[in-house]
């Protein structure tokens, strides 16, 4: 799914969450059995028969949408891509989280992952900073 989120990146030049729902389901009916979780095989496989995403990814959970770590599994290479620019960073990793993740803990996670992406990219030529600005840096970005 990370692929996918990297060839969205490379062809909208930000999450286009349709385009990202196709690819991940493109990726998904090549091989179900791939590793993904029980959540996850309910909202690809209602996608892959025609429900929308919005649908599919509120209706888990008695409609409150999952608060997994999927969308954080995932959300990486958005820190990096947006690392200049942490507001984008921000909103393009909700974007990705909320195609499968529609509970707002779901989307913090993925958040919270590409703050710290975009984080540990802009200061990767100090190595004297430490743990502690990370994750007050972290806390203070997300949700």
């Amino acid at each position: 799914m990370a692929i996918s989120i990297v060839r969205n990146l490379q062809q909208y030049g930000g999450i286009n969450q349709d385009a990202l729902a196709g690819m991940f389901v493109s990726e998904y009916v090549k091989d179900p059995r791939r590793g993904y979780g029980g959540t996850a095989h309910s909202i690809l496989q209602r996608i892959s028969n025609g429900v929308s995403w919005q649908l599919a990814s509120r209706e888990v959970f008695d409609g409150m949408g999952s608060m997994g770590n999927g969308g954080a599994m995932r959300a990486a290479p958005i820190g990096a891509y947006f690392a200049d620019d942490i507001s984008k960073a921000i909103e393009h990793a909700r974007l990705s989280a909320e195609v499968t993740h529609a509970h707002a803990e779901g989307q913090a996670g993925a958040i919270a992952i590409a703050v710290a992406a975009a984080w540990a990219f802009t200061h990767r030529d100090k190595p004297n900073i430490g743990n502690r600005e990370l994750i007050e840096y972290v806390a203070d970005h997300t949700p």
